[in-house]
This record gives C-alpha cells, sequence and structure tokens, in this order.
C-alpha cells in the first residue's frame, strides 16, 4: 500500500511533465501512420509486385522514420534540435520495442 502512495506522490508531483510527455507521445501514432499506410498503399498503386514480408518490413522502417521525424520537429519547438532528435529517437525506438 505504501508503495501506491508513494508512487501517486510522484505523479501529482510531475503532473505537468508526465501532461507534456503524454502529448509529445501522441504525435507517434499519425508519423507511424503515415509511413506505414504510405508505404503500403505506394506499393499497391504503382504495381510493384514484391512479397508481402519485404513490403512490410519496409512500411515498419518507414513508420518509425517518419514517427521520429514528426516528433523531432514538434519537440523542436520545445528544446533544442539536437536534444529533439535524441528524444524522439529513444522515445520511437522504446515504443517499437514494447509493442513487439
Amino acid at each position: 500500500m505504501t508503495a501506491i502512495a508513494e508512487r501517486t506522490a510522484v505523479d501529482r508531483r510531475f503532473r505537468r511533465t508526465w501532461l507534456q510527455a503524454s502529448k509529445n507521445t501522441e504525435w507517434c501514432l499519425p508519423g507511424c501512420v503515415i509511413g506505414g499506410f504510405g508505404t503500403i498503399a505506394y506499393f499497391r498503386f504503382t504495381g510493384i509486385s514484391w512479397p508481402t514480408l519485404p513490403i512490410m518490413i519496409f512500411a515498419i522502417v518507414n513508420g518509425l522514420l517518419t514517427s521520429i521525424a514528426l516528433e523531432t520537429a514538434i519537440l523542436g519547438r520545445q528544446m533544442g534540435l539536437r536534444t529533439a532528435f535524441r528524444t524522439a529517437t529513444g522515445m520511437s525506438f522504446f515504443r517499437l520495442s514494447t509493442w513487439m
């Protein structure tokens, strides 16, 4: 029970930070969707006949890169561009590893 009370105290103390982090994290989904679905749509509309697995791998990589680019642009308004890139890269790879 004390662990829950301690965790709640930390959450209250850093509420503003957690809210900002959640807003920044929301940009992952549009970035991934644009990169992933854009890649799949490109292969479908151009008629390139690759096997499904390479297309899906390519879509995942493009989704990750698009997500990092979008998050870097958003975070670049809040911090330096280099720090924003490092933060976006860390966030994206962490989310990717937790989803798999």
